[in-house]
């Protein structure tokens, strides 16, 4: 009994949630909003409903790739619960469809019950997203342009629902949205480093299999310092908490990870770390705007 539920939390990557949560709260941060305990459960809780809805899409879209990874790392190539034939496909995906479907049933409630005409929109937004990143017929990922999905998943679509949540209001300044969908872009570049091998085999576009793991992670590095450099110069703060996570963390993450390049050929650890600081410095450059 207790088996089927550990294969059911390792399909579900919970880790994963952060992915989400840490955008949606971004937007929030711009409502001016004080989040309540109940709130904030709200947020983990649809969070939650827009993770497993892409990991359990994804594993069953990218179920061959990930049979060809033997590089997966606990940010990539998938959950392995198909590959390890703990859990069906045909599980998997039918699990997937029904949260996407609860998912928009919750936005469209939420919509009528805050009077939110549109709010209802951005799940069904993230979720059209992703069958364009991994589904026919345009399979995004698979032909170039997936790193850019993820970051308007992320980077636009996401914080806009969280903005609009408690704003009541879909006018997000773009000037610090286009700079955020750069950084979640320049992540989704280095979480697919440790694939790069398995999305070849696989004819999957991605910077790093087209470019190479060392150029793929100097573009994410060169991105992220640039981005973080433009959206201080946008949006300035100089508060403790936004100069520590939202600047100067952001800068350093990167310059070490373009310490690595030269040893990625030779040390797979290097690889993992290369993939690993994007997302680190987006998760702070986010803190950076969340903290007070």
């Amino acid at each position: 009994m207790m088996q089927p539920l550990l294969n059911w939390i390792q399909a579900a990557r919970i880790p994963s949630v952060i992915n989400i949560l840490i955008p949606i709260l971004f937007g929030v941060s711009f409502s001016i909003h004080s989040v309540t305990n109940f709130e904030f459960f709200l947020l983990l809780f649809l969070s939650f409903l827009f993770s497993l809805t892409i990991v359990f899409l994804n594993d069953v879209a990218d179920v061959q790739a990930d049979k060809n990874n033997s590089n997966y790392t606990l940010y990539s190539g998938g959950s392995r619960v198909i590959q390890d034939n703990k859990l069906s496909q045909k599980s998997i995906e039918i699990a997937g469809y029904s949260i996407a479907m609860l998912l928009v049933i919750i936005g469209v409630v939420i919509s009528v019950l805050t009077k939110n005409t549109y709010l209802f929109l951005y799940p069904i937004a993230s979720i059209l997203l992703l069958f364009c990143y991994s589904y026919p017929p345009l399979k995004l990922n698979y032909r170039g342009g997936g790193e850019l999905l993820q970051g308007i998943g992320c980077g636009i679509v996401l914080p806009m629902f969280g903005f609009s949540l408690y704003s009541g209001s879909h006018l997000f300044d773009f000037s610090i949205l286009l700079p955020y969908c750069a950084l979640h872009t320049a992540s989704s570049i280095g979480t697919s480093l440790p694939d790069t091998e398995a999305d070849i085999k696989s004819n999957k576009k991605t910077v790093a299999a087209i470019y190479g793991k060392e150029i793929g992670s100097f573009i994410a590095a060169t991105i992220i310092i640039m981005t973080t450099i433009i959206a201080f110069l946008i949006k300035p703060s100089f508060s403790s908490s936004y100069l520590l996570f939202g600047f100067m963390i952001p800068l350093i993450l990167p310059v070490i990870q373009c310490t690595l390049i030269p040893i990625m050929k030779r040390k797979r650890i290097a690889v993992f770390f290369s993939g690993m600081l994007p997302l680190l410095a987006v998760v702070s450059f986010s803190l950076g705007r969340i903290l007070p």
